[in-house]
């Protein structure tokens, strides 16, 4: 007879030896983070290339080309950033471009679109693309459900979109050499074309490392070195509210106001404790006001999200007729911000302002009862500070803007200037914040990094 131990032995192989079996082959599948975007070359190439393209496209799809093969005739002095942007329907490829970095193989799925040559890829080509790439359908498929929602988008590609933007990028697709766009249409220019945008970055890198700056601020150096040093002396304003007869705007940059503005209990977006304010001073009666937050206000905030912060003030002229209940509705906005919800009921009356809600001194009230529900405010609490808030108030905040400078609505404040009218396009505003943030003096002549 067998010993009992020697049993149990060989029973405990021979499970063992069955769980082995039926046990599945393990894969390590590379994966990296989504925030980060494909390089090429050295973190140390004294010349960074930036490529913001929108694989799929034709002319996208050429300069990558192009720049990957100046790539390879310069692998230890140059460095290639490829930044994926979406463009308008062009979504679904840039956002499967960046799951296939996600997944370790995104040289593969751009071979695989540049081998198709039939033009632009469509969402019906992806399956093929991702195949040929070896991508796991299931992470493809995944990604492709968050197209549906532009929040769940990766966080390059509106991060590339902005950089591309703030550097005054012109053109899809566009090049960088150490952070200055090369100033023309990728579509007319060819390797050689590039090789001589490179030689110059080149030159000047040698030229600033001989200087003393270290070859990891190169390209904050030349970025720094191809800025104006002046300030912009006009700008394209907007339409401005209720203008006196033959009123017409001083020419040159507005003076610096002679105060500055009391912004406590304003309603504010942006990072609280950010290097600049944008200050908003309009009248929500009018569609000024949403055209200025929505089409500069906002997209100032979008485009320098952690350096602007976005600062609403009531401005509005009781003489003019129609204004007389202003005070009230502006008060409400304040009472709301004591809730926490000001730029929600911000957001709501200019809707229903443009919805017509509220049209004529009489319906004031109706226009705030409609608010007050859709921005979700308490309205015991709500009437109670309206009560509390006296209509002098909210008109000595419109006074005091106007004894430092602000003379008519709508206006933005910028480094202590008043652009009456605001701006009829952002990027005519965004030098000024550009300026804002532009080292000082003391910085220029001695940088931190000496």
């Amino acid at each position: 007879m067998r010993a009992p131990w020697l049993i149990v032995l060989c029973l405990a192989a021979g499970l063992a030896q069955a769980d082995v079996a039926q046990r599945p082959n393990v894969v390590r599948v590379e994966h990296r983070p989504a925030e980060d975007n494909p390089t090429l070359g050295r973190a140390t190439a004294p010349v960074t290339a930036e490529l913001f393209f929108v694989p799929g496209q034709p002319e996208s799809n050429r300069a990558y080309k192009r720049v990957v093969e100046l790539a390879d005739r310069h692998p230890r002095r140059l460095r290639v950033i490829l930044r994926v942007i979406t463009r308008q329907a062009a979504v679904v490829v840039p956002i499967v471009a960046m799951e296939a970095f996600a997944q370790g193989k995104f040289d593969d799925f751009m071979d695989a679109i540049l081998a198709t040559r039939s033009g632009a890829v469509r969402r019906d080509d992806l399956p093929a693309l991702a195949e040929a790439a070896g991508l796991d359908p299931d992470r493809v498929e995944a990604a492709l459900e968050r197209a549906l929602e532009p929040e769940l988008y990766p966080a390059p590609l509106k991060a590339n979109d902005n950089r591309r933007l703030r550097q005054h990028g012109a053109n899809i697709p566009e090049l960088l050499f150490n952070g200055v766009p090369v100033g023309q249409t990728l579509t007319s220019l060819d390797v050689d074309d590039l090789e001589t945008f490179y030689a110059a970055a080149y030159d000047e890198a040698q030229a600033m490392l001989g200087d003393g700056v270290p070859v990891e601020h190169l390209v904050e150096a030349a970025e720094r070195a191809a800025q104006s040093p002046y300030a912009i002396e006009s700008y394209p304003a907007g339409p401005i509210d209720d203008p006196e007869p033959d009123y017409e705007l001083p020419e040159g940059a507005p003076p610096l106001l002679d105060r500055a503005l009391d912004l406590g209990g304003l309603p504010g977006e942006g990072v609280g404790v950010a290097p600049v304010e944008v200050v908003l001073l309009c009248n929500l009666r009018y569609v000024s006001c949403r055209s200025q937050l929505e089409s500069v206000g906002r997209r100032l905030l979008e485009l320098y999200p952690e350096d602007v912060r976005l600062v609403w003030a009531p401005w509005y002229d009781l003489e003019v007729a129609g204004n007389e209940t202003a005070p009230r509705l502006h008060a409400a906005a304040l009472c709301a911000e004591r809730q926490g919800a000001g730029w929600k009921w911000i957001d709501e009356t200019l809707r229903q302002v443009f919805r017509g809600v509220g049209e004529g001194n009489g319906d004031i009230d109706a226009l705030i009862d409609a608010v007050a529900e859709l921005a979700e405010v308490d309205r015991a609490t709500l009437d109670d500070c309206l009560d509390d808030l006296d209509d002098d108030e909210v008109t000595a905040r419109v006074r005091a803007a106007v004894d430092a400078g602000v003379h008519h609505g709508p206006a933005m404040v910028i480094g202590g200037r008043a652009y009456v009218g605001g701006f009829t396009d952002w990027r005519a505003a965004a030098p000024l914040i550009e300026a804002e943030l532009a080292p000082g003096l003391l910085e220029r002549m001695a940088p931190t990094w000496d």
